[in-house]
Parts: C-alpha cells; structure tokens; sequence
C-alpha cells in the first residue's frame, strides 16, 4: 500500500502533509470540538481554512 502522507504528533494533534501524483498540501488533524457521542469523529483534517475532512 502507497504512503500519501505523513504526519507528526504535536501538543494539540498532529500536523503534516498530504502528497499524491496530483495533490500536495500541508494537512493538520485537530480535536473536534463538535464531538457529540462515541460515533463522532475524534479529529477534523483541515488544511489552511479549509475542512477537508473526519
């Protein structure tokens, strides 16, 4: 399986970047701040201002 990315635990997530044949971008997950039950999502993925995912 093909590596797309990496990412390194910092204080308050993680923090790395995201790297395909047409895609580069730095990615950070942060703690959902949202979470309302156990089936949400720990973390959001955002880059930038943008949310680019869970």
């Amino acid at each position: 399986m093909a590596t797309i990315g990496n990412v390194t635990k910092t204080n308050d997530g993680f923090t790395g970047e995201l790297a395909t044949i047409r895609v580069q971008c730095p990615i950070r997950f942060v703690a959902n701040q949202r979470k309302r039950n156990d089936a949400s999502p720990d973390y959001r993925i955002v880059s930038g201002a943008a949310d680019i995912g869970c």
